[in-house]
């Protein structure tokens, strides 16, 4: 039998880390190394057991030292892979998206709040989620640094006013992300200046109160105008739409949001592959795909009707991605124009709306 990966399980409440540790105890992969009451508490089992445990389950609100502050002692004195363990509250949800920025690598919701009865039904989704954080690249410590957009990309920052439309008809920049999405969001969209001349339209799999906080941390650090998309939104130049979650999101022949609640496609709604179909049929050539880090294969299907209709794809390298899983099953299924690193992700979009489509 391979070799279990050792966990920490850290929660305030011991009815959690109890049902949290019978979870991965019973699993085949992974085996609870210790559990930690607080963020202290989790910090010295850290120093102690630091050579046995690869993944962290950490709870955001914790008293003491709380999960935000926790994470960051980790990722500066122990770097280690961790996966928060957040409420489906507005104010849990803000805390995850700060702590995925902060470098963990994914979470997972209670659904019931703090101290759930349910929490046992998730488990294995919980399963899934540390499997897929053992493929992780180790998250580099520290929080997203914006530079101002100006320092990016001077060279394409002056876009003439005839790229605004291309032939008269708008453009757009379809995103698909999902593992460590929200932190290479955070990194890409405040590069995008505001007279780009496309819309964009994003699917990143989180839930719908976690999209509608992406959206917004993403507006507030961005000079292009971020928003979660709602049901008959008009696509435009200098607007980025965000898929919320738990629906899909399709494109109609009007160039306006449909919002749908069709059924799952591999467990996944949103789903990158419905929305980039539906925009490779409305669209044609005026649209761009970009494959960000994220865990499986949605995108590809996406990608390729979009490449069918001649639109340009591209992918973020495996040296960036968190997870090279949806990058990779692109450039496996050979549907990509080109492999960019993150940090020159909204360079290569921008030159290649200038150079391919003006």
């Amino acid at each position: 039998m391979a070799e279990k990966t050792g966990v920490l399980v850290v929660d305030d409440s011991a009815f959690m880390r109890k049902i949290i540790s019978q979870i991965i105890n019973d699993s085949e992969k992974f085996y609870v190394v210790a559990t930690a009451r607080d963020g202290n508490d989790a910090l010295k089992t850290l120093e102690q057991h630091k050579r046995e445990i690869q993944l962290v389950t950490l709870d955001i609100q914790m008293p003491g030292m709380d999960g935000l502050t926790c994470l960051r002692n980790i990722m500066e004195k122990h770097p280690r892979r961790v996966v928060m363990v957040s409420s489906l509250t507005t104010d849990g949800a803000r805390e995850t998206l700060q702590a995925l920025e902060y470098g963990a690598v994914d979470f997972i919701a209670k659904p019931g709040g703090a101290i759930s009865l349910e929490f046992d039904q998730v488990g294995n989704q919980l399963l899934l989620i540390l499997e897929s954080a053992t493929q992780c690249a180790m998250p580099r410590p520290g929080i997203v640094h914006r530079p101002p957009t100006k320092d990016l990309h001077p060279a394409v920052l002056a876009i003439p006013e005839r790229f605004t439309t291309y032939k008269g008809s708008l453009l757009l920049v379809a995103v698909a992300s999902s593992t460590g999405g929200p932190k290479a969001l955070a990194s890409l969209i405040p590069q995008i200046p505001k007279d780009m001349p496309a819309a964009m339209l994003i699917v990143q799999h989180m839930p719908a109160t976690f999209t509608k906080l992406l959206a917004d941390r993403l507006d507030r650090s961005s000079e292009f105008r971020v928003k979660e998309a709602e049901d008959g939104d008009k696509l435009k130049a200098g607007l980025c739409l965000i898929a919320p979650g738990g629906v899909h999101t399709e494109v109609t022949r009007d160039e306006c949001i449909r919002l749908t609640k069709d059924p799952p496609i591999g467990g996944l709604r949103p789903c990158a592959d419905v929305t980039f179909q539906t925009i490779a049929s409305v669209f044609g050539n005026r649209a761009m795909g970009v494959v960000l880090t994220g865990m499986g294969r949605d995108g590809t299907a996406g990608c390729r009707a979009l490449r069918n209709r001649g639109c340009k794809i591209l992918v973020e390298s495996k040296e960036t991605a968190l997870i090279y899983g949806m990058p990779k099953s692109v450039v496996e299924n050979n549907l990509h124009d080109q492999t960019v690193p993150l940090d020159k992700m909204a360079t290569a979009i921008l030159e290649r709306l200038n150079r391919d489509y003006s």
